[in-house]
């Protein structure tokens, strides 16, 4: 609420900004209420369709990306958070990075992980790779999986507990 202006912002659909902002003095107004408390209703029923539908498209799953400085440390994380069950699999491959620390732009050889994991368990991989990492600040991003093939995504469902 801004100013006595009920503001109601939904995000982008097909392109499509959809800002609606609705007088509070206007509601309040008798011949008017009906009218924009109806408006209000559409509005929010659609947000409420937006996004429930858009969430239900969403699984539990997801990739976590890691880099690394090193092979060694990249098989090191990798099997322990598949031993420990945080991780149904974890790949990886050399990459070349660029990218800027303490003010300086740096280019390293790294590698990166692509950790297959629930992502309700997500707290706890994190803590366990920030045990593990040897960089001062590491990547860790998780990226949800929105659809995928069932059987794989039961797949990790069975590896991560």
């Amino acid at each position: 609420m801004l100013g006595g202006t009920l503001v109601l912002c939904v995000f982008p659909c097909r392109g499509d900004r959809i800002i609606r902002n609705i007088s509070l003095r206007e509601t309040l107004r008798e011949p008017n209420y009906g009218k924009i408390h109806h408006r209000l209703r559409i509005i929010l029923t659609g947000v409420h369709l937006l996004f429930s539908n858009f969430m239900d498209s969403f699984t539990d799953y997801g990739i976590v990306l890691v880099t690394t400085g090193s092979q060694q440390e990249a098989e090191k994380i990798a099997n322990v958070l598949v031993e420990a069950k945080l991780a149904a699999c974890v790949s990886f491959t050399p990459i070349n990075s660029i990218y800027t620390w303490q003010g300086k732009v740096n280019k390293d050889r790294e590698w990166q992980l692509f950790i297959k994991t629930d992502l309700t368990r997500f707290p706890t991989l994190e803590a366990k790779i920030l045990e593990l990492h040897s960089y001062e600040v590491p990547e860790i991003i998780a990226l949800p999986i929105q659809n995928g093939h069932e059987p794989y995504l039961q797949w990790i469902a069975q590896q991560v507990d």
